[in-house]
């Protein structure tokens, strides 16, 4: 810092030699402004030398592992029978039943890690997993029967063994506990129109979370919600955690984009129990709102998403906290390819 200071006061010094040295009307006036100058330069020159002089650092100690939060796994939208012709979307995507089950394993793979990396510095004693619905294509248009890899009793059985491996992935890699809360979508339906207030009775994934919550009934470690109606709800630390499909929702692609028809959604089902945020898929965009997560999609972007002018999104799903004190937090995307 001495030398800098020394060069600079030097290059002054040659310079008022210098003007001291010129011929010209104005110029005692100029040196007199010059020399003005330099005293006010070397005055806070000074001051910085002087905050140099008294810097004292100060020791950053890692802070202990006292923060508590619980992980949060979001999955859903698989569509996991659908075949997407890269040709459709001109080579956008690539979907079938190799890369779902690819893409599938990476999901409880990469959010295993997340929380594992999380953990490092947060007590985290509970996961929570959320199935979202649409884990099917099903059979509601007559182009899925058509372009269906598999038939959805086939489709049920992958499913299963799919779900159960990673289930049990989790419990391997997770010592605290597992709460799986689980969602109908409107793919998996037995009808060709979507029922209300008996969806559940009519749904491949109501019986399918049944099947799977059996595997691993008398395991302490892990608890399955399956309801009858359209929302769960779960208290993680007094937040309030709303999940459902996404169906119920209207979004007409409007240039809002979904901010507008999810925020009147929440507004009025707010009237009815208050959530602090809602999970939901259907949409197959990933967004995160200040009150809600709207999912990303493992089948990825295909020719119906084109038709109807939604955003082009990777194929994806969501993880982040709920921290014990401030709420939702960490928010990241789960790449799946």
């Amino acid at each position: 810092m001495q030398k800098r200071k020394d060069k600079a006061l030097s290059a002054l010094e040659k310079f008022k030699s210098s003007i001291q040295k010129s011929d010209g009307v104005d110029l005692q006036k100029a040196n007199e402004e010059l020399l003005h100058q330099l005293d006010i330069s070397e005055k806070k020159l000074q001051t910085i030398l002087d905050l140099d002089k008294n810097y004292k650092p100060i020791k950053i100690i890692p802070q202990s592992k006292t923060s508590e939060a619980t992980a949060i796994l979001v999955g859903g939208d698989w569509h996991f029978e659908e075949l997407v012709d890269p040709q459709t979307v001109n080579n956008r995507n690539c979907f079938n039943l190799k890369i779902a089950e690819k893409r599938a394993v990476n999901f409880f793979a990469n959010g295993a890690r997340l929380v594992e990396i999380m953990s490092k510095d947060i007590q985290i004693k509970e996961l929570i997993l959320y199935l979202l619905g649409d884990l099917m294509n099903g059979y509601i248009h007559d182009e899925f029967v058509e372009d269906n890899q598999l038939s959805p009793t086939q489709t049920f059985l992958r499913l299963y063994s799919v779900i159960c491996s990673g289930i049990e992935y989790l419990l391997d890699r997770f010592d605290g506990h597992i709460t799986i809360p689980c969602s109908i979508g409107n793919h998996g339906r037995t009808t060709q129109k979507s029922r209300v207030s008996t969806a559940y009775k009519n749904s491949y994934e109501w019986l399918l979370y049944h099947m799977i919550a059996d595997k691993f009934k008398g395991n302490s470690k892990i608890t399955f919600i399956i309801e009858k109606g359209y929302h769960t709800y779960i208290d993680v630390y007094g937040f309030t955690l709303r999940s459902h499909h996404g169906d119920w929702m209207r979004y007409m692609g409007g240039v809002g984009g979904l901010t507008i028809p999810v925020n009147k959604a929440i507004a009025q089902w707010n009237k009815f129990k208050h959530a602090d945020y809602d999970i939901f898929g259907h949409w197959h965009t990933e967004f995160w709102g200040n009150n809600f997560v709207s999912s990303g999609s493992l089948v990825g972007y295909n020719a119906y998403a084109q038709s109807i002018k939604a955003d082009y999104d990777v194929p994806k799903q969501e993880f982040f906290l709920i921290h014990k004190k401030y709420g939702r937090t960490m928010m990241s995307s789960i790449f799946l390819d």
